[in-house]
């Protein structure tokens, strides 16, 4: 196995910097759903990933790369100012454009030159995350969820409440009644769903703490703003630029919306890179527990051993952080076994195709072409491969190849949209802030 460089330059840096962006404006086209500009964004955003991972970069100053990731930022929040940054807004939105300009003021504060706040540098990343925070919160006390997860969580929360399983309850109701294509066949019955909660644990768990706040939604907010927050705290203002390059994305607003449960992934990724930089020791515990977020995220598995560097002992890391996964998942899915198959496993499982999705099958299907699933079962152990014999062995490697390996596999699924292409964003920046500090 050939052995990668230890770090990101700012050239490969640079790179996934324009990835990044390229999805977030894929995303911001049409809210993650299928149009064949933003489809084309994705490929772009693909072929850069890839291109840093095989060292085909430009030669870039860190300076640069700074003013760079700057000027991206700049072109999300143009690019958010466009359209409404969420569904169902009021028209004075005077106290959210106001926390979110204390957010990029502290952003701006972080990146002119990090070296003269000293130790004042901890309390404005604590203010950038914090008035990121309030903003989301100002947002979801006005913009409705508009969707079956955040349906889904309520219910199943409410079960628990009442002693019931989760996976085993059938009181969902259609929420795109009378539509019913983005479920299996003869999973709606009478406008009901067939199945209980379609998700894993630990999500729900971690959107439990928000029940006495009255909103399920703050949890991933926290959850966001936390990631925010760890990017952002790596030494350099590059890392603090590529908080920014995540916090304002966008369509960051409408997944904050829709409760989807993508920030706790983005922040145990978050958690984990970092982790691996700074307590080695403790890393299988945030990456236990990003492998337990969702289930296409043990796919990250093999590749754990690159943020140990050039350390042995990859196979205890991963032995570690799977039985962490196993033991707070297994809880509630051996309470019954299969109601947990068939609510969380076959019925994603089984999902149609989705012509609204942000993939290649969907401009397929829309172009009359047959059915094309197979290529993530190539692409997929490809970028593998290749992420092991020339990812850096190093944390922001492993994140790199995350982006990569998710961005090929999203754009090849069925039902993907805002949500799953928030996770290879996420990534990029991760990647791009744990390298080394200018």
């Amino acid at each position: 196995m050939a052995a990668g460089s230890t770090d990101l330059e700012a050239g490969e840096r640079a790179l996934l910097a324009a990835a990044a962006t390229a999805v977030g404006l894929a995303l911001h086209v049409h809210d993650g759903s299928y149009d064949p500009a933003a489809l084309a964004l994705i490929g772009l955003a693909t072929v850069a990933t890839l291109a840093a991972l095989m060292k085909w970069s430009p030669r870039l100053q860190p300076g640069a790369l700074a003013v760079l990731l700057g000027g991206l930022v700049a072109l999300e929040v143009a690019a958010s100012l466009t359209r409404p940054v969420a569904r169902g807004l009021p028209d004075d939105q005077r106290p959210f454009l106001f926390l979110v300009g204390g957010a990029l003021t502290a952003l701006v504060v972080l990146a002119v030159d990090p070296r003269w706040l000293g130790r004042g540098r901890p309390a404005v990343v604590a203010a950038l995350a914090g008035l990121h925070f309030a903003a989301g919160a100002w947002l979801l006390r006005h913009a409705p969820p508009l969707n079956d997860v955040f349906s889904f969580q309520q219910g199943a929360l409410e079960a628990l409440r009442h002693g019931r399983n989760p996976y085993a309850i059938t009181t969902f109701r259609n929420v795109y009644a009378p539509y019913v294509g983005f479920y299996p066949p003869g999973a709606v019955v009478a406008g009901v769903l067939q199945f209980g909660y379609p998700h894993l644990p630990l999500p729900l768990l971690f959107t439990a703490a928000a029940v006495p706040f009255g909103d399920l939604r703050y949890a991933p907010l926290a959850a966001l703003a936390l990631a925010g927050a760890t990017l952002a705290s790596a030494p350099g203002r590059v890392a603090a630029l590529a908080a920014g390059v995540l916090l304002f994305s966008p369509r960051v607003w409408l997944l904050l919306q829709m409760s989807w449960q993508v920030p706790f992934a983005i922040l145990f990724l978050a958690l984990t890179v970092s982790c691996a930089r700074r307590a080695p020791r403790l890393l299988p515990v945030p990456l236990g527990l990003l492998l337990a977020c969702e289930p296409y995220l043990l796919l990250l598995a093999p590749v754990a051993p690159l943020l140990l560097g050039a350390r042995p002992d990859g196979r205890r890391l991963v032995t570690g952080a799977v039985a962490l996964a196993l033991a707070v998942s297994l809880p509630l899915a051996l309470w019954d076994l299969p109601a947990f198959v068939h609510s969380a496993v076959m019925v994603p499982l089984h999902a149609p195709l989705h012509w609204s999705a942000l993939s290649v099958p969907a401009a397929v299907a829309r172009a009359g072409g047959p059915l094309v699933l197979w290529p993530p079962l190539v692409l997929a152990p490809a970028a593998l491969i290749l992420a092991l014999r020339r990812a850096p062995r190093a944390p922001a490697g492993f994140a790199m190849t995350a982006a990569l390996l998710f961005l090929l596999v999203f754009a090849f699924h069925k039902q993907a949209y805002c949500n799953h292409y928030f996770l290879p964003i996420a990534a990029l920046c991760t990647a791009i802030a744990a390298g080394r500090p200018e």
